[in-house]
């Protein structure tokens, strides 16, 4: 099991909720396993945190509004924050990722890596 964080808006998040279902332009999402960790960050919160459930497959409907993601992936969301839960949890990823990675985090974000374990243990203790 490996942990991830996505970048999301509330609408993207909400859709992503409503239908159980994340996507992604990349095709590394085909190397995601049933039982990996997908948290969604947003502008200085943490929404939720969800847990793959299914495998990887294309489909060309439009879902999402700000974008194309034909590579998709059934999610189930395991954990959700409140705003103040959601403030503080950005606090330790951003604290934890600038430890490991350096102010340069992004990339990891934006490529949807793996994250080094250690953050991944904080995360999951929220």
């Amino acid at each position: 099991m490996v942990m991830r964080i996505a970048s999301v808006d509330k609408d993207q998040y909400d859709k992503c909720k409503e239908l159980g279902l994340w996507g992604d332009e990349n095709f590394s999402i085909n190397s995601w396993k049933v039982g990996d960790l997908l948290v969604f960050k947003g502008k200085n919160t943490i929404r939720g945190i969800a847990k793959v459930v299914g495998k990887a497959f294309k489909d060309d409907l439009i879902i999402w509004d700000n974008g194309f993601y034909p590579n998709r992936i059934k999610i189930e969301i395991v954990k959700e924050f409140n705003s103040e839960e959601g403030k503080e949890a950005f606090e330790l990823y951003r604290d934890s990722m600038i430890a490991v990675y350096g102010n340069k985090y992004g990339w990891v974000v934006l490529n949807k890596l793996p994250i080094d374990s250690e953050i991944e243990k904080k995360l999951n203790t929220l």
